[in-house]
C-alpha cells in the first residue's frame, strides 16, 4: 500500500522554479493576445449594457404608452359626449351622439308632459306648482 502524502499526479523536476518566468514571456511573446482594445472593451462592456438596456426599456415603454394614450383618448370623448348628453336637454340621448333619431319633428310637447317629466326626474312638488302656474 502507499502512504498518506503520495498522489496519483505528478510535478516535472524543476517545473516551479521557472513557472514565473514563463509566464512574464507569454504577453511579449503573443502581443494580440492582451493588446488595448481588449483592455479598453472590457472596461466599457458593462457600461455598453446598461445603455442597451435602457435603450430597450424606454421603446418597450413608448410603445406601451402610445397604446394606453390612444385609448385612454378614446374613453375620455365618450365621456365627454356622455356628459354634453347629460347637460343638454333632450327627449332622446342618443341625439347629442349624431345618431338617426326616431322623433317624430311634428309632435309638440304639452303642458302635461312637462309636468309628467318633471315629476318622474324628482323635481319638488313646489317647483312642479310654480311651473304649472305660469
Amino acid at each position: 500500500m502507499s502512504s498518506k502524502n503520495s498522489t496519483i499526479y505528478n510535478v516535472p523536476d524543476g517545473y516551479f522554479e521557472g513557472l514565473k518566468a514563463r509566464l512574464e514571456r507569454i504577453p511579449a511573446e503573443h502581443p494580440e493576445a492582451g493588446g488595448s482594445r481588449t483592455i479598453l472593451w472590457t472596461r466599457i462592456r458593462p457600461y455598453a449594457a446598461v445603455a442597451a438596456c435602457l435603450a430597450v426599456l424606454l421603446a418597450v415603454g413608448s410603445i406601451f404608452l402610445d397604446r394606453n394614450t390612444a385609448r385612454s383618448e378614446a374613453r375620455e370623448y365618450i365621456y365627454e359626449q356622455v356628459m354634453y348628453s347629460d347637460l343638454i336637454p333632450e327627449t332622446d340621448p342618443y341625439l347629442i351622439l349624431g345618431a338617426p333619431s326616431n322623433v317624430d319633428e311634428s309632435y309638440e310637447v304639452s303642458d302635461d308632459d312637462i309636468i309628467d317629466y318633471l315629476i318622474s326626474s324628482g323635481t319638488s312638488a313646489e317647483l312642479i306648482a310654480y311651473a304649472g302656474n305660469q
